[in-house]
C-alpha cells in the first residue's frame, strides 16, 4: 500500500494549530487539503508528492490573484488574508 505524501502528512499536523492562531492559513491549507482528499476518494489510492506540490502551486497562485483582485478593489483587509493564505501554502515548498 501507498504512503501518504509527506507534504500532505506536514501539512495535516499544521492544521489544528493554524486553525487557532490564523483563520486565512487554517483555510488556505483545508482547501489544498480538500482537493488531495478528494482525488485520493477518486483514485483510491494516497496522492502523490508531485501532484500534492502541484496543488499548492495552484492554490498559491489563485490565492495571489485574489490579494491582486482585492487591492484593485480597493479591500485591503481581503488583500492581507489571501497573501496570508498564499504565504502559508508557499513554505510547504
Amino acid at each position: 500500500m501507498d504512503e501518504e505524501a509527506p507534504t500532505l502528512r506536514l501539512m495535516r499536523a499544521d492544521l489544528a494549530t493554524l486553525e487557532t492562531t490564523d483563520s486565512a492559513q487554517a483555510r488556505a491549507l483545508r482547501r489544498v487539503l480538500g482537493w488531495a482528499e478528494y482525488a485520493e476518494f477518486k483514485e483510491g489510492s494516497p496522492y502523490p508528492e508531485g501532484r500534492v506540490r502541484s496543488l499548492l502551486d495552484l492554490a498559491v497562485r489563485r490565492f495571489t490573484d485574489e490579494a491582486n483582485a482585492c487591492t484593485g478593489a480597493g479591500d485591503t483587509e481581503g488583500a492581507d488574508a489571501h497573501r496570508r493564505s498564499a504565504a502559508a501554502l508557499a513554505q510547504y515548498f
